[in-house]
């Protein structure tokens, strides 16, 4: 639970790090090279490698999947339905809910396929 595995490759070695007292539900290493990590009741974690700390944004939120966009944009799959957007560049949340007269799922998943250009299907 709440186990990071780092590779040093000074060392050429793996560590683990306990970063969470409870479950990781998904890790994204960004093309930035920043870590987010989602957890129950934890919103939107960013695991700083340098100081090994965790730098929590919207806590309290529940999310899932996490996904990139080509501009670097994080998606993320909320506890309810929709999806959230952050801007890394101006730390922003953005949130997109479900509209009965859509014809889209209530839930869109951060998991979709995406091309070599990062354009998400």
């Amino acid at each position: 639970n709440g186990i990071l595995v780092e590779y040093n490759p000074e060392f050429k070695a793996f560590y683990s790090k306990k970063i969470l007292n409870q479950s990781i539900f998904d890790i994204l290493v960004s093309k930035t090279g920043s870590v987010y990590l989602t957890a129950s009741n934890q919103g939107l974690m960013v695991y700083d490698q340098k100081v090994s700390k965790l730098q929590y944004k919207n806590k309290g939120a529940t999310f899932y999947s996490i996904y990139e966009d080509r501009s670097g944009n994080v998606w993320l799959e909320p506890e309810l339905d929709g999806a959230t957007l952050y801007k890394p560049s101006n730390n922003t949340f953005y949130s997109f809910k479900h509209n009965k007269d859509d014809k889209l799922p209530y839930t869109v998943k951060a998991r979709r396929k995406s091309d070599k250009s990062f354009n998400v299907f």
